[in-house]
Formats: C-alpha cells, structure tokens, sequence
C-alpha cells in the first residue's frame, strides 16, 4: 500500500513537471521568436523581415570562392588618409536639406562618384544635371566625388579651391591613377563607415554614369518595399547590394599571361569569379558598407576592385549569394549593353567614358541624356541647386 502510493506520487510529479516545462517552453518562445536564428548549413542568417533569405542551401555555391582572397592575411591594411572632407555632404548627413530633415523623408542616398583631378568638367557636367537633385520623390540626394592627390601642387591646390567651393569632394592621400581606383573606392567605403548615418544607401558610382532619378527611385522603393517587416519598419542592415551596372553570375578570370587582366590559379583557382558587381554602379546598406570595410582591412588585395570588393568580401559576410540582386536591364551581354534602349527604360545609362578605343565626350553626353530624362520626372524634383 505505502509502495502503491510512493509510486502515485511520482507519477503526478512527473506529470505536473511535463505540464510545467511544457508552458515553460511556450513562454520562453514567444519572448525570443521574434530574436530567432535561422540555421543553413553552418551559416547563421539574420533578418528582421524573417523571410529574406529563404531556407535554401547556400554553402554548395561557395565552391569556387577558395584561394587567398576568401582567407584572412596576419596584418590589418592602414587607413587611408583624408586631405578633404565633403563637409557639406556631412552637414546633410545631419542637418538635412531644403528644410528636411533626414528623418522625415523615405529614404535617402549618398552618390559615391569615382572621379580623377582631370575630369573637372564631368564633376561640373553631374552637379548641373542629377547631381543638381537634393530632394526627389520624397528621397535625399547627396554626391561625393573621390579623387587622389597629384604629383603636381597647383593641381592638388586647384582641386582644394573647388572642394572649398562645393564642399563635396573626398581628397585622398593616394596616387590619383587608375591603378589606385581600388584604393579610391575603399577610401569611400572608410568614409561612409564614420559618416554614413544607418538609415542611408550607400552607391559607388563612375563618373561617366548618368541616373534616372524617376526609374531609380521607383526601383529601390519596390525593393525597400520587399524589405519592410509586418510592422513597418524598414530593414535598411539587410538591403542586399543592388548591381546597376551590372550583374555577374558567371565571369570567368583569364588565364592568358600576356593579359593584364592574368590571374593565377594559384591565387584563384576556380573557374569563375564569385557572383559580383561591375564597378559602374552599385548600391548597399550603410551596415554592408562597414562590414565590407572591415574585411577589407584583413582581404589580400586586387586590382579588380569591383570582383574584390562585391565579389569576394561580400561572400565573406557568410549569406551566400543571397545579399546580391540583379535590377532591371543588369543582366545584359556586354553587345547589348552598347546598343540604344528606351530612354525611360533605363535606371542608369552608361557613357563609355572610361572605356579603351572608345571616344565619348561625356560632359555634352552626359547633358543629351539628361535632357532626354529632365521632361519625364520635373513634376517629383522637389529641390534643387
């Protein structure tokens, strides 16, 4: 009898402790769920939205990132040095433009346009044509132009006389040269990780590219749109880069050593480049810029910055190549690309400017394109200089 009921007694404890445990767990999850982890194949992803990188395998496509360029060198890369700020584009960053604050808007954009001390009359061309844009649509435009310093002072003095004038230019302490546009395009990227405040895009940009504002800002609207949680809020930290000019799924690295585009199989052996953006325009979250920059600091460098940058660093932030998408007309051939589209097709239009064997003068086609655009989105331009 006594033994009946020590085991009847046992029996309802475990039976109340199930019962408590059960709620326990009930509880414990609906505090976290909203704090969740997601776990694919050795990769933790993150999202607000919870939906935005599916549950797909994304390891399996990693396999031709091996080589030194996905490894971590011993030391950090210095800092680059800044001669200029854009000082004006840092008070907006703060103060906002036109009377609006940064806050009160949709969303806002910091142009971050690779240029050269002898493109003075492109710089020009831009601010008297998109670049002119403060306030589109509801959205904040801001321009900065990155140069490097030259090896002749009344040029380094000129161009500190036209950073004074329209405080927009980042003046770098490296080699204004071709060969230092990766350096360039880091100095942005250091910049924008002190500067760019968290609620902005960030786009990295040539100097020879032409905006359509109307299309543009239609585009990034659907895609913040698809980036809006149940409760309205933007996840601006998981925007994926955008490829404007252009989308690259499948480049393969030459192999002839006579180009001066060689690569190694021993520094890259795989058969194709990873999943990238050509360097013309591309966008990203101010997050992915930071988190980019630092792993910049510890990448083997290379002299493709647009492969290296939104190529490799960005598949070293470990989501595969889910945080890369490919806009409207991205996807193009390289023959396609030269042919004419519709005007109001078009997110960007490409000038050639800094093409070998192509003559463009891209300050007068720089302002044909932009006529073409200007009847088109008068109406949405809500400031300008």
């Amino acid at each position: 009898m006594y033994f009946s009921r020590c085991v009847f007694r046992h029996l309802m404890f475990l039976i109340v402790f199930a019962k408590l445990s059960y709620i326990g767990l009930i509880l414990m999850q609906s505090i976290f769920w909203p704090f969740r982890r997601k776990w694919n194949s050795r990769v933790w992803l993150y999202s607000c939205t919870d939906n935005v990188y599916g549950e797909k395998n994304i390891i399996d496509k990693l396999s031709n990132t091996e080589g030194i360029y996905m490894k971590e060198t011993t030391d950090e890369r210095p800092l680059i040095q800044f001669i200029t700020h854009p000082k004006a584009v840092e008070a907006a960053f703060v103060d906002g433009v036109c009377q609006r604050n940064p806050g009160e808007t949709k969303w806002n954009i910091v142009f971050l346009v690779k240029s050269a001390q002898k493109n003075s009359d492109r710089r020009d061309s831009i601010r008297s044509t998109w670049g002119s844009i403060k306030i589109f649509d509801d959205v904040i435009f801001q321009v900065v132009f990155i140069l490097g310093k030259s090896a002749d002072n009344v040029e380094n003095m000129r161009l500190k006389m036209e950073a004074s004038k329209y405080g927009d230019i980042l003046l770098c302490d490296v080699e204004d040269s071709s060969k230092f546009v990766p350096e360039k395009v880091l100095a942005g990227m250091q910049w924008s990780s002190n500067f760019l405040p968290e609620n902005w895009i960030y786009a990295s940009i040539d100097d020879d590219i032409v905006i359509n504002p109307s299309s543009f800002v239609d585009y990034f609207d659907q895609l913040i749109g698809k980036f809006t949680n149940t409760k309205g809020k933007v996840c601006f930290d998981d925007l994926p880069m955008a490829c404007f000019y252009n989308y690259q799924s499948a480049d393969p690295p030459s192999r002839n050593e006579n180009s001066k585009w060689y690569m190694s199989p021993e520094k890259f052996p795989g058969d194709f480049w990873p999943v990238y953006c050509r360097g013309g325009m591309y966008t990203t979250s101010s997050k992915m810029v930071k988190d980019l920059f630092k792993k910049s600091r510890r990448t083997a460098h290379l002299y493709l910055d647009d492969v290296w940058i939104t190529g490799f660093m960005r598949r070293k932030l470990n989501k595969g190549d889910y945080n890369i998408v490919a806009p409207p007309m991205s996807v193009l051939t390289e023959e396609e690309t030269y042919k004419d589209h519709n005007i109001e097709d078009l997110l960007v239009k490409h000038l050639w400017g800094n093409v070998e064997n192509i003559e463009v003068h891209v300050p007068s086609k720089l302002r044909d394109v932009w006529n073409a655009f200007e009847p088109k989105i008068k109406d949405k331009m809500q400031c300008t200089t």
